[in-house]
């Protein structure tokens, strides 16, 4: 059985030194994507016994695995407006806080929790820059308006999200919408209630910007670009093993419009983990602007420059993939290994993009 590895103690430690960077600063643990391909319910468990007992999710289902789990007295918010009465109903009897991103979610919102008698809690999302959902930084009027007109709604927070995150003045340009809007929304009487803007590398670089809360996900995973110089360690692995043994012959091909040939007897080794599974799939191919195919063209020239293949491990030693990835298995050379049916291999998946394959904690 191929499985998705978790190591349950180097995701304790990445929780450790995030908690401990973030001071007294409220973390909102983000679970989206299922807690970011290792499972939500039990990313919930390990940050709960951390003491983190606030969750951010995108999902109905996110949000109703964690109350049937146990969460009953934990924070869940909703981090994505929606417009759909059913679903709105069911995070309502789930205690889910809800995104308000426009004067129409608001009266929808209100006229639901109204014919339930009941007053829905949610945050006012501000777009200054993902252009997704919420506010614009400028229509500080529909923002009051929703303090002022809907009495089966309470406004309990704002927030807004950073696009460039990595970028100082993008982020402090956004920054400054953000702290504007709040300030106008005071000015007219309010209180905005939790104000939080930054995400996993906003939350670490930004001491300044972390407000009332922040918002961490990919940094639990160690899931991103300055990982290591923060200690922290990328966490997961799929573990398969070894289905089939054989030689191919000098000349023998591998693969989808044979992307490997021999050139000489090669032992190879099968493996049963294949593109369906979130092995050789790439992100980010999806935008064609003038500069990022000019960015695509330098990275693949790099890759050519630096012979770049994909490898995976066994016994201890990294074998070379060949020819393309299939959609269910894959061929490595096993060269100068003494290997059999049935060891293990390890495969480098990023959690997120892993599929089909059961999740195991270690």
């Amino acid at each position: 059985m191929n499985a998705y590895v978790v190591e349950k103690q180097a995701l304790l430690k990445n929780i450790e030194i995030l908690r401990k960077r973030m001071g007294n600063t409220l973390i909102w643990g983000v679970l989206k994507g299922d807690g970011y391909g290792i499972g939500a319910v039990e990313l919930a468990q390990l940050l709960y016994a951390q003491g983190i007992d606030h969750f951010a999710v995108c999902d109905l289902q996110e949000a109703r695995a964690l109350r049937d789990a146990g969460f009953d007295e934990a924070a869940i918010f909703m981090m994505r407006c929606t417009a759909d009465p059913t679903e709105i109903d069911e995070l309502l009897d789930l205690r889910v806080i809800l995104s308000v991103g426009s004067a129409a979610d608001a009266k929808r919102i209100d006229a639901l929790a109204a014919q339930r008698s009941c007053v829905a809690e949610a945050h006012l999302k501000i777009d200054t820059g993902m252009g997704r959902f919420g506010f614009l930084p400028d229509e500080t009027g529909q923002m009051i308006s929703v303090y002022a007109n809907y009495k089966h709604l309470a406004v309990t927070g704002v927030y807004t999200h950073f696009h460039s995150a990595h970028n100082p003045k993008r982020t402090e340009a956004q920054f400054v919408q953000f702290q504007n809007a709040l300030e106008v929304i005071r000015a007219a009487g309010y209180e905005p209630g939790m104000a939080h803007c930054c995400n996993s590398t906003a939350a670490w670089r930004y001491g300044a910007m972390r407000c009332d809360g922040v918002r961490i996900g990919s940094a639990l995973l160690g899931r991103v670009g300055w990982a290591a110089r923060a200690g922290l360690t990328p966490i997961g692995y799929c573990e398969a093993s070894i289905e089939a043994l054989r030689t191919l012959p000098a000349g023998h091909t591998v693969g989808y419009a044979c992307g490997y040939k021999a050139k000489e007897d090669t032992p190879i080794a099968v493996v049963g983990v294949g593109w369906c599974n979130g092995f050789g799939v790439d992100r980010g191919f999806d935008l064609w602007r003038p500069k990022d195919c000019l960015r695509g063209v330098g990275r693949y020239l790099k890759a050519l420059l630096q012979k770049k293949a994909l490898y995976v491990t066994i016994g201890g030693k990294p074998c070379k993939v060949l020819g393309h990835v299939g959609m269910v298995n894959m061929v490595v050379d096993v060269s100068g290994l003494r290997c059999k049916l049935g060891d293990p291999v390890v495969v480098p998946i990023n959690p997120v993009l892993q599929k089909n394959l059961e999740i195991v904690y270690r």
